[in-house]
Order: structure tokens, then C-alpha cells, then sequence
């Protein structure tokens, strides 16, 4: 692997106005970045880079930008969050196992549709709320922020002695922190 070039990546940002919302200055001097095999860069990653992003830092094994030099600045621009890994659930027990780790009712969810859905753990806790993706009556995406939820899902699946395939797939998702039509970007 290459290392990701990091001669933009050497400025401070800019102090932030202060924001409702917050915002802290969070960036300082970065030092260079190197993937490995234990730290993956997201097909988005260089240009990230090239549009200005000031730092990254190590989350779910990705390289994660955060900051692109203030408020304004970062919702001007899509958000690389490929780092927010993705669950996929298939198989004639799927819709059972979403449903045990969810607070919230699925029969509702259409396919096609995403809705932000709370994941519980064993005792009825919330530890989560993603988004789940119904693409058919079984088959799901969670899209989470982290990846330990793979391996929590697969566990309760196996204790449930439930059928489903549950992996990664290797998808590299974006964000959009504007309105569509001020973006100049169409929804379908």
C-alpha cells in the first residue's frame, strides 16, 4: 500500500466561530499516516485529501477525515463516511434478527427505505441507532458506526440458533450535509 500524501495535511485549522452545536477546535499538527493492513484507507480517501481535509484519525480500522477547517467549511462538501461500516443480513431468518436486536417495531420499514432504528443489547439497553435498510424480506443493511456490531449480530443469531448470513459487504458510503437544492444535486 501507499502511503496517503499529507503535504495539505500539515496546516492547524482555522478557530471555529463558536456554534450551538459544540464545535471544538479538534485539530492540531498531524503527523503522517501510513495504512497497513490493520488500517484501511475508503476509496474516497485521496480525494478527501485533495479537497481539503486537515486530519484523519483511526476509526473501525479506516482512516477517517475530520476537519476540513471549520463549520462552515464541513458542510460545504459531502462527508467521506465509509468509515461507518455497514451490516448486511440475509437469509429466511433475517427479518426475525433484526427485529430481536431493535427497540423499534420493523413491519413498518418498506423495502427500499431506511429508517433510524435503536439496537438493544441482551438486558433491553440501547447501544446504538443506526439506520436499517430493508432491500427485500430477507436481506438488510444496518449501517452502523461500529464495527463490532458484525460480530455482536452474528453472535445472537448463533445463540438463537437463527439462519441468516451476516458479513461486511464492501460498500463505501457518503454523505451529504446540504440541502439537495442548494447542493445542486437531484434525489431519486
Amino acid at each position: 500500500m501507499q502511503p496517503i500524501s499529507t503535504s495539505g495535511l500539515r496546516r492547524t485549522c482555522e478557530q471555529p466561530r463558536a456554534v450551538s452545536l459544540g464545535y471544538v477546535k479538534r485539530c492540531q499538527q498531524v503527523a503522517e499516516i501510513c495504512p497497513n493492513t490493520r488500517l484501511r484507507v475508503t476509496p474516497h480517501c485521496e480525494a478527501t485529501a485533495m479537497d481539503g481535509v486537515t486530519a484523519f484519525s483511526p476509526y473501525n480500522k479506516m482512516l477517517k477525515p475530520v476537519c476540513h477547517g471549520g463549520p462552515d467549511a464541513e458542510c460545504e462538501r459531502p462527508m467521506n463516511a465509509a468509515s461507518q461500516r455497514q451490516v448486511e443480513i440475509r437469509g429466511p431468518d433475517a427479518a426475525p434478527l433484526v427485529q430481536i436486536v431493535s427497540l423499534r417495531d420493523l413491519p413498518s420499514n418498506s423495502e427500499g427505505r431506511g429508517i433510524c432504528v435503536p439496537k438493544r443489547d441482551h438486558r433491553g439497553i440501547s447501544i446504538s441507532d443506526p439506520v436499517v435498510l430493508k432491500l427485500a424480506e430477507d436481506h438488510f443493511w444496518l449501517s452502523m458506526a461500529d464495527n463490532n456490531v458484525l460480530v455482536w449480530v452474528r453472535a445472537i443469531a448463533s445463540e438463537c440458533g437463527l439462519r441468516a448470513d451476516i458479513i461486511e459487504p464492501d460498500v463505501s458510503p457518503m454523505a451529504v450535509h446540504v440541502a439537495a437544492e442548494r447542493s445542486g444535486m437531484t434525489v431519486s
